[in-house]
Order: structure tokens, then sequence, then C-alpha cells
């Protein structure tokens, strides 16, 4: 799995859910700024797994990290700006996507997701959470707000 957006929610968050499974790979992280790609890579590897390969070489080497051969799924938690173009160039070289929400920002850029998508026969599945979460579904169906549920 390459990982694009070593933030708090890719990084920090996520990155911990992804080194606990046992068949899963992290091999490649990527974010501008060094210090947090780093700091991801220094997570996989106190997880006692690889060392991933870490691109940091400004806002677009995403496009590097999406052309390995050992990266199959990309995981991206960037800034909202850099989703879709970083999805499309996952698909387009062959990867299946999860991106956090929101995917895209307009309709025009949702419909580069479902063409690109379709056309490259790649999934590329929207992170959405809350659905999961116990809170909000505790105030739809008691009417208490969730401190209270």
């Amino acid at each position: 799995m390459g990982l694009i957006g070593a933030g708090q929610r890719g990084g920090i968050t996520m990155l911990h859910q992804w080194v606990a499974a046992d068949n899963l790979r992290v091999t490649a992280v990527c974010d501008p700024v060094k210090d947090k790609a780093l700091a991801a890579q220094a997570t996989v590897e106190r997880a006692g797994k690889n060392t991933p390969a870490v691109y940091a070489n400004g806002d677009h080497d995403f496009e590097n990290l999406v052309k390995r051969d050992d990266v199959d799924l990309v995981y991206i938690a960037a800034p909202w700006h850099v989703h879709v173009p970083a999805a499309v160039a996952a698909m387009e070289h062959g990867k299946h996507v999860l991106v956090e929400v929101p995917a895209a920002t307009t309709i025009e850029d949702c419909w580069k997701l479902v063409d690109t998508s379709e056309r490259t026969r790649k999934h590329c599945m929207i992170a959405e959470n809350v659905c999961r979460d116990r809170r909000p579904s505790c105030t739809r169906s008691t009417g208490r707000t969730p401190r209270a549920c």
C-alpha cells in the first residue's frame, strides 16, 4: 500500500491501523512536508514492518509513488485539492484507491473519479467512517446528544 498524506488523518490516525494488519505492507509514504513523511516511515518501522520508501519532493511527488510496482492500493489522506489528481494518477497506473472525504469538491471532479475508475477497472472507494460511528446513530435513534449515549 502507498500512503499519500502523512498528516493527522493519514500519518497518525490511520497508519497505526494499516500497520496492524497482518496481510498489508506499507511500501511507500508521501507527503510534501518531509518531516511528516519521515514520521510515517518511522511509524511503520516501529511496528516491526518493512521500511517504506519516502516521497517528499514537492506537491506532486505522489506521481512517482503511484508508479511503483509494489503498490496495489493507494490510501489518500492529503489536503482536499490533492484528492482527485492523486486518485486519478493512481488509477491510471493500475492502483486501487481509498480516498478520504471529500473525494471531490465539484460534480465535474466526481465524474473524473467515476470515469477513470470505470475506464481503468480500478476501485475508487471513499473512506467515510461517520456512518459506523456509534454517536451519530445513537443520536438518530434516541434523539439524545452523543454524550448521553
